[in-house]
């Protein structure tokens, strides 16, 4: 998708642009260098979780200026706001991809197939799919698990005491 320079600018200053809405303040370095110790705040980790599940721990640490650390726990974090915030962005970038993944395999028609390379579609269809597939909850626990358990010993006439009357 080619977009022109005003409409770049204009999503550029949106206030839904991510860039606009984190606070840079904990970014700042002390003279000698070193980054002061504060914590990130639940936007900013609650974005590093999200786009840690879709690329690299690393990547996402090194970019945000969040340790590696700071990156897992927010991928996995307890804290409800986080989490809530991490699952929302996951749903969001999920329900994207599949309108995109349907837009691109409604492209693939007989005529579009005819007059231009299938293969261009179904890469955009394949890139979609990992999409998908990358930011779906995996399901655990799929395997089922039966468990028997045999009868204790039934007791025989001979384990009875016997009464006569």
């Amino acid at each position: 998708m080619i977009i022109d320079n005003e409409e770049l600018q204009r999503r550029l200053r949106s206030p839904k642009n991510i860039a606009n809405l984190i606070d840079k303040s904990y970014h700042c370095t002390k003279p000698n260098g070193s980054t002061p110790r504060q914590r990130a705040p639940v936007l900013v980790r609650a974005t590093a979780g999200a786009l840690a599940k879709q690329t690299s721990v690393k990547e996402v640490s090194e970019t945000f200026n969040l340790s590696p650390n700071v990156v897992r726990e927010a991928t996995h974090s307890t804290n409800p706001e986080v989490r809530e915030r991490v699952d929302t962005a996951l749903d969001r970038v999920r329900e994207l991809a599949l309108d995109k993944l349907m837009e691109s395999l409604g492209l693939l028609t007989e005529d579009k197939v005819k007059k231009s390379t299938a293969r261009d579609i179904s890469v955009i269809a394949a890139n979609m799919s990992r999409v998908v597939e990358n930011v779906t909850p995996k399901q655990v626990g799929g395997n089922v698990q039966l468990i028997l358990y045999a009868p204790q010993r039934q007791a025989s006439e001979n384990d009875f005491t016997v009464v006569e009357i």
